[in-house]
């Protein structure tokens, strides 16, 4: 299902893209993709794009720089000051910006192998993709620079994700949870580096995922917050020990989501998907590094 891939290294040169991702769409819980565009409205140098359970706007600030922001369905942009009462200001501190006109035309993308609003400003060109909302930038002269990764996950990948927030420190960042996706040919390893303030020290905390023919095996240092691990793999496993102790296995879904600690394997929690489907575990904040054993 996932293979190892290699990725190229595009250069920019004069060409600069500022992304803010200022919210994350997601539900308590759990996290889902932006779905298709349902409509759109432009606004100056703005256009915002409506999606089924989220929104993005595009602003193109000059004619080689665009601003990306994103938000759930349900709330609004923040406003565009240095948010200085939310634990601010964040890497953009500059919102003054003069703006450039853009033309959008709509047609089909052979590459994007979908209906796309293709947009052009100046030096830029971006192309949205309309099922699934999907982005890619290029140059004028229609050379591809970004586009977001799809479809393949990196065999071996470690994900670690926080629950949603209006801004960064709103709330505490827990649980964490892990998106893994073991790979029998090699161990894999990832390093997550974090602050509590923008003040704060910066901690580390390492992951680490092995897999043999008997079992999945993952560690993760020393932490102070509890974690969901989605594991990606097909069969449920015979039985899941953390620490050395065997964690409950929970009946379904409701009873998983209801629990402080155990595992259930089915859908529902993978971005919230009803078929795909994963082995969720649930840990609970000990302080301390933990060793996950899976066993097949």
């Amino acid at each position: 299902m996932f293979k190892k891939t290699s990725q190229k290294l595009v250069p920019v040169g004069v060409l600069f893209f500022s992304i803010l991702l200022v919210n994350c769409v997601g539900t308590a819980g759990a996290y889902t993709i932006m779905g298709n565009i349902t409509s759109y409205h432009r606004h100056l140098y703005h256009i915002t794009f409506n999606c089924e359970n989220g929104k993005v706007r595009l602003s193109f600030l000059k004619d080689n720089l665009i601003r990306v922001h994103m938000a759930p369905a349900s709330k609004d942009f923040p406003p565009d000051d240095l948010h200085l009462n939310e634990n601010g200001p964040y890497a953009v501190v500059t919102y003054d910006w003069p703006g450039v006109p853009y033309k959008i035309s709509e047609e089909f993308d052979f590459d994007l192998e979908s209906q796309v609003y293709t947009i052009r400003a100046d030096k830029l060109l971006v192309k949205v993709r309309k099922q699934p909302f999907k982005l890619a930038f290029y140059d004028a002269q229609g050379n591809l620079l970004v586009i977001e990764k799809e479809g393949i996950v990196n065999a071996g990948a470690i994900i670690p994700m926080m629950p949603q927030m209006s801004y960064i420190y709103e709330n505490p960042p827990e649980p964490i949870t892990l998106d893994i996706y073991p790979d029998n040919s090699a161990p894999s390893k990832y390093v997550m580096y974090d602050c509590q303030t923008v003040k704060s020290p910066v901690t580390q905390t390492t992951f680490n995922c092995a897999e043999d023919k008997i079992s999945i095996e993952v560690s993760i240092s020393a932490s102070n917050v509890p974690y969901e691990l989605w594991v990606h793999h097909e069969k449920e496993p015979a039985s899941v020990l953390v620490d050395s102790k065997t964690l409950p296995k929970l009946k379904d879904k409701s009873g998983y989501d209801s629990a402080r600690q155990g595992w259930y394997h089915g859908p529902g929690c993978f971005y919230g998907s009803d078929s795909i489907k994963t082995l969720n575990i649930k840990i609970p904040n000990t302080s301390k590094s933990h060793r996950i054993r899976i066993i097949k």
